[in-house]
């Protein structure tokens, strides 16, 4: 029965995906990404099986074993064991990425909510939940954000997905976590000049000042400031760089503090 999941999952996701290259020796597509489109309950019952070996491992961090169970549980991480018999733990996120006619995607910048200020640049994005697919997770992360972009921006079409992986240690238990992340690529028109909407002056400063940035406030959490972006595909790269990032998240911070002190 697990044999018959694997391979529909395939197909599934060949088809979904598109690889640019496919034959019998590559398919373009990792196994993990194939057993993370398998049903949760096939998940869990490899997980569950899998757990007592992490629990006995010297690198395991004890007193986390609770936690772990809990997260299996609750669907948001499953255990898999690679080709060297390594268990690892696996989180699966969904990513949107909202491209204009002009190539430059939406990026969340950080948010406000009346004394707490968090600067994030990041995709729209969630963790899959549990029993959730890969579709229904991206349609509910599309259903929080739209809220705050309600007339600002439209989904044209849907354009494909990517996938990739990264693979992090994960001090809380003692093991590695591979993130396996599907991006959904989409065509959006702009219903509304951002250039209309309200801008921090501190993120016209440095490269933000190219980014398009414009805040949005929370209809129903007024107290909810929103800061957003539009970053040009060439400079999208520094989404992935750790230490470009802290410069800019703290030209963001500023930013989202010149917003809740002009709120007060």
């Amino acid at each position: 029965r697990l044999a018959a999941a694997y391979c529909t999952a395939l197909v599934d996701l060949i088809r979904q995906t598109q690889p640019a290259e496919l034959d019998d020796l590559n398919l373009g597509i990792s196994e993990d990404a194939v057993v993370g489109s398998l049903k949760w309950t096939h998940l869990r019952s490899i997980s569950l099986k899998l757990l007592p070996k992490v629990e006995n491992s010297w690198k395991f961090m004890w007193g986390s074993s609770n936690q772990l169970r809990a997260e299996i549980e609750k669907g948001s991480c499953f255990l898999l064991a690679d080709a060297q018999g390594t268990i690892v733990r696996t989180v699966q996120l969904a990513v949107l990425k909202f491209k204009r006619a002009d190539d430059r995607a939406l990026v969340s910048l950080g948010c406000w909510d009346k004394s707490m200020v968090t600067a994030k640049i990041q995709l729209p994005g969630s963790k899959k939940r549990h029993s959730e697919t890969f579709e229904e997770c991206r349609d509910r992360i599309i259903q929080e954000i739209q809220e705050s972009l309600e007339g600002i921006c439209e989904i044209c079409s849907f354009d494909g997905q990517q996938v990739s992986e990264e693979l992090r240690p994960s001090p809380t238990f003692g093991m590695d976590t591979k993130y396996v992340k599907r991006t959904f690529l989409a065509s959006v028109n702009e219903t509304t000049e951002t250039s209309s909407l309200q801008k921090p002056r501190a993120a016209e400063e440095s490269i933000l000042g190219d980014w398009n940035v414009f805040t949005t406030q929370s209809s129903i959490l007024h107290s909810l400031v929103s800061l957003w972006g539009w970053v040009p595909e060439h400079e999208m790269s520094l989404l992935a760089d750790d230490s470009e990032k802290e410069v800019l998240e703290k030209r963001i911070e500023s930013a989202l503090l010149e917003v809740s002190q002009a709120e007060v």
